[in-house]
């Protein structure tokens, strides 16, 4: 029984912990697209040439506003905007987008429609090499969390994919899921 708790805490923790850093603050002090010296005071600035940037097509400035209109970051939160961005910017293959979109996507109360695109953007930036995605959709599949239907062979599944990638869940913990999962899975 302490072994459940356990695990219990250590993935609601882990999942807590990938959730806040993928909305962190993304602002930093040189520009990713531009690598220009993003100063203090000009915030405003930056953000006005992150939003030329992304109009024209950059998929690194896409996300950056994204991140920064979901989280309401230097400015005010719109979440229809942040998912515009991070659309954009996950439909030009940025993995980081990928991955925050599904978050996204299968946040509170998400219909049917929005958790099956959610684990589809997470399943497009496991296979593109984002190992905590993978990670994530093991631990929603165990656990049927946000809606998604529970799935030991699935968790099993995407924990192995995070774990050839470097990302691995408890060894024990994996090999109970799979001793428990081995009679219903194919």
């Amino acid at each position: 029984m302490r072994l459940e708790l356990y695990l219990e805490r250590f993935f609601l923790m882990v999942f807590l912990a990938v959730i806040s850093v993928s909305f962190a603050d993304p602002v930093r002090a040189v520009a990713p697209h531009t690598g220009e010296e993003v100063r203090p005071g000009s915030i405003g600035a930056a953000l006005q040439r992150l939003e030329r940037a992304a109009g024209a097509g950059d998929a690194e400035a896409a996300f950056q506003l994204g991140v920064l209109y979901a989280s309401g970051t230097h400015v005010t939160a719109d979440p229809l905007r942040a998912e515009a961005l991070l659309r954009q910017a996950a439909g030009d293959d940025h993995v980081e987008a990928q991955h925050r979109l599904g978050l996204f996507l299968l946040g509170d109360g998400a219909a049917e429609d929005r958790i099956f695109e959610g684990l589809f953007w997470l399943g497009a930036a496991a296979e593109r090499g984002d190992a905590f995605a993978a990670v994530v959709l093991g631990m929603l599949h165990e656990r049927g969390m946000h809606g998604v239907r529970q799935s030991l062979c699935l968790a099993v599944d995407w924990y192995e994919v995070g774990e050839l990638m470097g990302v691995m869940a408890p060894p024990h913990h994996l090999e109970a899921l799979r001793a428990e999962s081995a009679a219903n899975c194919d």
